[in-house]
């Protein structure tokens, strides 16, 4: 998580300005964690898309968990991402 954090720390730019935020954060991710095999990673790059759509959600945790995760697994969350959310009680 923290390299995700280290990689955008200083890029200041609004979200909307990103032209293809879903790719950067993705790609970003990917360099991080070339196995994917870290659901926090994959859901901090998840929320962080769908928050960018949805900013009035912020406080909402639970539920920007469960919509990201669905926006961005396509309903099919990876079975180490599954098992992360169902440990913080989310379905």
């Amino acid at each position: 998580m923290r390299g995700l954090i280290d990689s955008f720390e200083d890029d200041d730019r609004p979200v909307t300005a990103v032209e293809d935020l879903s790719g950067d954060l993705s790609s970003t991710e990917r360099g991080i964690d070339p196995d994917q095999d870290t659901p926090a990673a994959q859901m901090a790059v998840a929320a962080a898309i769908w928050l960018s759509t949805n900013p009035d959600q912020e406080h909402e945790g639970e539920h920007v968990l469960r919509e990201s995760a669905r926006m961005y697994f396509h309903d099919k969350p990876p079975a180490d991402v599954a098992e992360w959310l169902a440990e913080r009680g989310i379905d």
